[in-house]
């Protein structure tokens, strides 16, 4: 599918807490320390990754078959602008049939809109806005570090009434280390899922994500791998 995008890219999203409080008994003050933390870590990932360049692999299946492979190349100009490269792009044959293979196209097309809008919807929920990252703090239940050093914040009606999100921040540089939405989108369920690599100095960066879109028997694979900094 030529025209479709790596379906989501979230720049990387925070000193162990020696006392941290459990579900429903965190202060303002502590929520407050946690979130300030948090959006300084993000600011320095964000900072830090336009020096390095990655790949991505895309994989769309739809009931059980792989319809697109894209494989990406990511990079930042001295511009700051975020520059994509097509490196490979392994569509599905469609049908030889005339009126067969003209219903696969607008099939198509009507797939690769509604993954293009859903990608913007998801990304949504990266929180870049900190007001709406302020709300979603003050309403989640967060809970103590567990024995690797993961703290759980989750919340509901988040960006739509009923959605789910939950975070896992690492303790130790409070980044995030994976994330899990339950929403719909477009009167579908929608389950996303995530997981995060660290790079020191202070690199957060998606590594896998898997959207599940059950009504549409459509599943997307995302792989972010081979991060090199630029000489």
């Amino acid at each position: 599918m030529k025209k479709l995008k790596s379906v989501i890219y979230i720049p990387g999203l925070l000193l162990l807490l020696s006392a941290f409080p459990v579900f429903g008994q965190q202060t303002n003050a502590v929520v407050n320390d946690l979130e300030w933390k948090f959006y300084q870590s993000r600011k320095t990932s964000n900072d830090l990754v336009k020096a390095y360049s990655w790949d991505s692999r895309t994989d769309v299946t739809r009931e059980g078959k792989v319809v697109d492979i894209l494989i990406e190349q990511f990079s930042y100009a001295s511009d700051g602008k975020l520059q994509r490269k097509i490196i490979n792009d392994q569509e599905a044959k469609l049908p030889s049939s005339f009126l067969i293979h003209e219903i696969a196209e607008e099939m198509k097309t009507k797939m690769i809109s509604f993954m293009d809008n859903l990608r913007i919807f998801l990304e949504e929920y990266a929180l870049t806005d900190q007001q709406k990252g302020s709300l979603f703090f003050s309403k989640a239940k967060i809970g103590s570090p567990d024995p690797e050093g993961q703290i759980l914040v989750c919340g509901e009606d988040v960006i739509i009434k009923g959605d789910k999100l939950s975070w896992w921040i690492d303790a130790h540089n409070y980044t995030i280390s994976k994330v899990s939405i339950s929403t719909i989108f477009e009167g579908d369920q929608i389950e996303f899922t995530a997981t995060y690599k660290y790079i020191i100095p202070g690199l957060n960066y998606l590594a896998f994500a898997e959207i599940l879109v059950p009504p549409k028997n459509i599943m997307v694979q995302l792989h972010c791998y081979d991060y090199m900094k630029a000489d």
